[in-house]
Protein backbone atom coordinates (compact mmCIF):
# COMPACT_ATOMS: atom_id res chain seq x y z
CA UNK A 1 0.00 0.00 0.00
CA UNK A 2 1.21 3.54 -0.66
CA UNK A 3 3.22 5.24 2.05
CA UNK A 4 4.15 2.00 3.76
CA UNK A 5 0.81 1.94 5.62
CA UNK A 6 -0.69 -1.53 5.95
CA UNK A 7 -3.69 -2.97 7.74
CA UNK A 8 -2.86 -5.36 10.55
CA UNK A 9 -5.16 -8.36 10.59
CA UNK A 10 -5.66 -8.98 14.28
CA UNK A 11 -8.29 -11.55 15.12
CA UNK A 12 -8.29 -15.24 16.04
CA UNK A 13 -7.82 -17.61 13.14
CA UNK A 14 -6.29 -15.11 10.72
CA UNK A 15 -2.76 -16.56 10.95
CA UNK A 16 -3.80 -19.77 9.20
CA UNK A 17 -5.18 -17.78 6.25
CA UNK A 18 -2.38 -15.24 5.76
CA UNK A 19 -1.23 -16.96 2.55
CA UNK A 20 -4.49 -16.03 0.81
CA UNK A 21 -4.68 -13.01 -1.45
CA UNK A 22 -7.32 -10.39 -0.52
CA UNK A 23 -9.64 -11.53 -3.31
CA UNK A 24 -9.53 -15.10 -1.99
CA UNK A 25 -10.30 -14.50 1.69
CA UNK A 26 -12.93 -17.02 2.81
CA UNK A 27 -16.23 -15.36 3.60
CA UNK A 28 -16.69 -17.27 6.86
CA UNK A 29 -13.66 -16.00 8.77
CA UNK A 30 -14.54 -14.38 12.10
CA UNK A 31 -13.97 -10.79 10.99
CA UNK A 32 -13.95 -8.10 13.67
CA UNK A 33 -17.28 -6.37 14.34
CA UNK A 34 -18.90 -8.80 11.89
CA UNK A 35 -17.46 -6.87 8.93
CA UNK A 36 -17.22 -8.54 5.56
CA UNK A 37 -13.91 -8.77 3.68
CA UNK A 38 -15.06 -5.95 1.37
CA UNK A 39 -16.09 -3.77 4.31
CA UNK A 40 -12.61 -4.21 5.76
CA UNK A 41 -11.16 -3.08 2.43
CA UNK A 42 -13.43 -0.03 2.44
CA UNK A 43 -12.52 0.75 6.06
CA UNK A 44 -8.84 0.57 5.12
CA UNK A 45 -9.34 3.26 2.48
CA UNK A 46 -11.55 5.32 4.82
CA UNK A 47 -8.76 5.25 7.41
CA UNK A 48 -6.39 6.60 4.76
CA UNK A 49 -8.72 9.54 4.11
CA UNK A 50 -10.07 8.49 0.72
CA UNK A 51 -13.39 9.90 -0.51
CA UNK A 52 -16.21 7.58 -1.55
CA UNK A 53 -15.45 8.33 -5.21
CA UNK A 54 -11.77 7.49 -4.80
CA UNK A 55 -12.55 4.29 -2.88
CA UNK A 56 -14.98 3.31 -5.64
CA UNK A 57 -12.28 3.89 -8.24
CA UNK A 58 -9.74 1.81 -6.30
CA UNK A 59 -12.14 -1.09 -5.72
CA UNK A 60 -13.89 -0.79 -9.10
CA UNK A 61 -17.34 -0.45 -7.58
CA UNK A 62 -19.85 2.40 -7.64
CA UNK A 63 -19.72 5.26 -5.10
CA UNK A 64 -23.22 4.27 -4.02
CA UNK A 65 -21.97 0.76 -3.19
CA UNK A 66 -19.14 2.33 -1.18
CA UNK A 67 -21.77 4.33 0.72
CA UNK A 68 -23.67 1.14 1.48
CA UNK A 69 -20.53 -0.55 2.76
CA UNK A 70 -19.72 2.52 4.83
CA UNK A 71 -23.19 2.55 6.38
CA UNK A 72 -22.78 -1.12 7.30
CA UNK A 73 -19.35 -0.38 8.81
CA UNK A 74 -20.84 2.43 10.91
CA UNK A 75 -23.71 0.21 12.06
CA UNK A 76 -21.46 -2.74 12.92
CA UNK A 77 -18.90 -0.65 14.79
CA UNK A 78 -21.57 1.37 16.61
CA UNK A 79 -20.17 4.65 15.33
CA UNK A 80 -21.70 7.57 13.47
CA UNK A 81 -18.77 8.95 11.48
CA UNK A 82 -15.85 7.87 9.32
CA UNK A 83 -13.46 9.31 11.90
CA UNK A 84 -15.02 7.35 14.76
CA UNK A 85 -14.96 4.10 12.76
CA UNK A 86 -11.27 4.68 11.98
CA UNK A 87 -10.53 5.39 15.64
CA UNK A 88 -12.30 2.18 16.71
CA UNK A 89 -10.30 0.22 14.12
CA UNK A 90 -7.01 1.58 15.50
CA UNK A 91 -8.10 1.03 19.12
CA UNK A 92 -8.90 -2.61 18.40
CA UNK A 93 -5.64 -3.23 16.56
CA UNK A 94 -7.09 -3.63 13.08
CA UNK A 95 -4.58 -1.16 11.64
CA UNK A 96 -1.15 0.11 12.47
CA UNK A 97 0.47 3.27 11.17
CA UNK A 98 3.90 1.64 10.98
CA UNK A 99 5.02 -0.40 7.99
Amino acid sequence: MPGGWKPRHFWPGWESFRWLSPGRIPRRLPFPFGLSPRELEVLTYVARGYTDARIAEQLRISPRTVGGHLQSILNNTGTNSRTAATAIAYQHGLFTSSS
